[in-house]
Protein backbone atom coordinates (compact mmCIF):
# COMPACT_ATOMS: atom_id res chain seq x y z
CA UNK A 1 0.00 0.00 0.00
CA UNK A 2 2.62 2.43 -0.78
CA UNK A 3 5.61 3.30 0.81
CA UNK A 4 6.74 4.12 4.21
CA UNK A 5 5.14 7.46 5.88
CA UNK A 6 1.91 7.14 3.69
CA UNK A 7 -0.79 9.09 4.56
CA UNK A 8 -4.28 7.97 5.62
CA UNK A 9 -7.00 11.01 6.13
CA UNK A 10 -10.03 11.47 8.29
CA UNK A 11 -12.52 13.51 6.95
CA UNK A 12 -14.07 15.51 9.37
CA UNK A 13 -17.26 14.14 8.32
CA UNK A 14 -16.28 11.54 11.13
CA UNK A 15 -17.64 13.94 13.54
CA UNK A 16 -21.30 13.26 13.03
CA UNK A 17 -20.65 10.09 14.05
CA UNK A 18 -19.94 11.60 17.35
CA UNK A 19 -17.25 13.68 19.48
CA UNK A 20 -13.60 11.93 19.06
CA UNK A 21 -14.51 9.92 16.27
CA UNK A 22 -11.73 11.21 14.23
CA UNK A 23 -9.13 10.57 16.94
CA UNK A 24 -10.42 7.46 18.60
CA UNK A 25 -12.49 4.46 16.62
CA UNK A 26 -10.57 5.07 13.18
CA UNK A 27 -7.45 5.02 15.12
CA UNK A 28 -8.42 2.49 17.65
CA UNK A 29 -9.45 -0.10 14.52
CA UNK A 30 -5.88 0.24 12.69
CA UNK A 31 -3.70 -0.03 15.84
CA UNK A 32 -3.06 -3.60 15.35
CA UNK A 33 -1.79 -2.86 11.78
CA UNK A 34 0.96 -0.67 13.13
CA UNK A 35 2.41 -3.13 15.21
CA UNK A 36 2.16 -5.78 12.39
CA UNK A 37 5.86 -6.08 10.42
CA UNK A 38 5.89 -5.30 6.59
CA UNK A 39 3.10 -2.99 6.79
CA UNK A 40 3.81 0.79 6.16
CA UNK A 41 4.35 3.09 8.67
CA UNK A 42 0.48 5.05 8.68
CA UNK A 43 0.40 8.59 10.05
CA UNK A 44 -3.22 10.64 10.11
CA UNK A 45 -4.61 13.89 8.54
CA UNK A 46 -8.21 15.04 9.65
CA UNK A 47 -9.73 18.08 7.25
CA UNK A 48 -12.08 18.33 4.60
CA UNK A 49 -11.71 15.80 1.97
CA UNK A 50 -13.92 14.29 -0.32
CA UNK A 51 -16.47 11.91 0.82
CA UNK A 52 -16.40 10.22 -2.74
CA UNK A 53 -14.04 7.89 -3.79
CA UNK A 54 -11.28 8.69 -5.93
CA UNK A 55 -7.97 7.64 -6.98
CA UNK A 56 -5.87 10.52 -5.55
CA UNK A 57 -3.02 8.86 -3.87
CA UNK A 58 -4.24 9.11 -0.35
CA UNK A 59 -6.24 6.67 1.18
CA UNK A 60 -9.29 8.14 3.19
CA UNK A 61 -12.04 7.22 5.59
CA UNK A 62 -15.14 9.21 5.55
CA UNK A 63 -19.10 9.63 7.02
CA UNK A 64 -21.39 10.81 3.85
CA UNK A 65 -23.89 9.19 1.98
CA UNK A 66 -22.56 6.51 -0.70
CA UNK A 67 -23.65 6.81 -4.78
CA UNK A 68 -22.35 3.95 -6.24
CA UNK A 69 -24.84 2.26 -8.30
CA UNK A 70 -26.30 -0.35 -6.64
CA UNK A 71 -24.89 0.14 -3.27
CA UNK A 72 -26.92 3.35 -1.53
CA UNK A 73 -28.02 1.43 1.03
CA UNK A 74 -24.89 -0.35 2.47
CA UNK A 75 -23.42 0.49 5.54
CA UNK A 76 -20.24 1.44 4.54
CA UNK A 77 -17.78 0.46 0.72
CA UNK A 78 -14.39 0.28 0.52
CA UNK A 79 -13.34 1.58 -2.99
CA UNK A 80 -9.70 -0.20 -3.85
CA UNK A 81 -7.27 1.15 -6.49
CA UNK A 82 -4.56 -1.44 -8.20
CA UNK A 83 -1.75 -1.00 -10.11
CA UNK A 84 -2.23 -2.78 -13.13
CA UNK A 85 0.64 -4.54 -13.19
CA UNK A 86 1.16 -5.93 -9.89
CA UNK A 87 -2.16 -5.65 -8.09
CA UNK A 88 -0.87 -4.19 -5.95
CA UNK A 89 -3.57 -2.44 -3.46
CA UNK A 90 -1.72 1.54 -4.01
CA UNK A 91 -5.03 3.03 -1.47
CA UNK A 92 -8.44 2.11 -0.24
CA UNK A 93 -10.88 4.60 0.23
CA UNK A 94 -13.79 3.99 2.77
CA UNK A 95 -16.87 5.83 2.65
CA UNK A 96 -19.47 4.93 6.14
CA UNK A 97 -22.85 5.34 5.01
CA UNK A 98 -24.72 8.33 6.55
CA UNK A 99 -28.15 7.21 6.04
CA UNK A 100 -27.55 4.89 8.96
CA UNK A 101 -27.52 6.31 12.45
CA UNK A 102 -24.42 5.46 14.51
CA UNK A 103 -24.64 4.56 18.02
CA UNK A 104 -22.15 3.90 20.68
Amino acid sequence: MGEAGAHRLLDDSLQHIGPGANEASCKRSVNGWRASSGLPDLTFDTGQISSVPKQDGKSTVSFGRITAPGHEHDVAITVTYAADQTGEILEADIVLNSLYPVGS
